[in-house]
């Protein structure tokens, strides 16, 4: 089962360069790509190892275009953010205690609900109720 992490970087004050972007991406990359075939991890879980395959995506844009490429929700959905479950009628809230960070298994699951709605009718639903 795929699991997806999104992460950004940008360096203040100005929008970073391609420069700036190898030089903080390339050491992470070199560490990551012995993954990229795929090894055999051991776990508590999986004493005997688990296969387990990494790949990197890299992808720059301002927040419109990551929203697209990404499959996020646009900035005027009723979805506000794509890190926490904030609806935009809850704009003003700012209580931590009450922002709940997605969770991969959950958006997993619904991107396979989505993926597997039988009308274009139920995707919009699904993609109503969870944002993605």
């Amino acid at each position: 089962m795929p699991i997806t992490v999104s992460s950004g970087i940008t360096p203040p004050p100005h929008e970073p360069n391609m420069i700036t972007i190898t030089s903080l991406l390339d050491p992470i990359v070199e560490q990551l790509q012995e993954f990229y075939l795929g090894q055999n991890i051991c776990t508590r879980q999986h004493p005997n190892g688990k296969f387990t395959r990494l790949v990197v995506l890299c992808a720059i844009g301002d927040s419109l275009a990551i929203r697209k490429v990404l499959g996020y929700a646009g900035i005027a959905s009723y979805h506000l953010c794509t890190f926490c479950t904030l609806k935009r009628s809850d704009i003003e809230c700012l209580d931590p205690s009450v922002l709940h960070h997605h969770v991969g298994a959950e958006v997993i699951a619904a991107t396979e609900q989505w993926q597997q709605a039988p009308t274009k009718k139920k995707q919009k639903d699904i993609f109503k109720q969870y944002g993605v």
